[in-house]
């Protein structure tokens, strides 16, 4: 299984707790191989709308330069993915696009 997303995906930024997809993991046990793909500031959006005095990038374009974060090479069974908090930001919110966004990723 692999859990797609921001930063809440990702971690809490070093506060020394797991972040939701290692509490999955341990919640389902041994019968599920679950792997963080979480990159942090990344959002679901393909294109974003000019800079606005954020730092976030699309997901798939970011997840493309760190191929370890790419949830396409763990030929996953399930995906379970997480946006919208950084999609939601001033100048980046677009519901289509959001919507072609997870689409494109599925």
């Amino acid at each position: 299984m692999a859990c797609i997303g921001d930063s809440i995906t990702d971690g809490d930024g070093g506060l020394q707790r797991p972040a939701y997809p290692e509490y999955l993991g341990m919640f389902l046990g041994n019968s599920f191989n679950v792997s963080n793909n979480g990159l942090g500031g990344t959002t679901a959006i393909d294109q974003l709308r000019e800079h606005r005095g954020n730092n976030n990038v699309p997901y798939l374009e970011h997840a493309l330069k760190y191929p370890h974060f790419d949830f396409r090479n763990t030929n996953p069974d399930f995906a379970f993915m997480m946006f919208g908090t950084n999609d939601a930001h001033d100048g980046n919110w677009n519901y289509e696009k959001y919507k072609e966004g997870y689409k494109n990723m599925i």
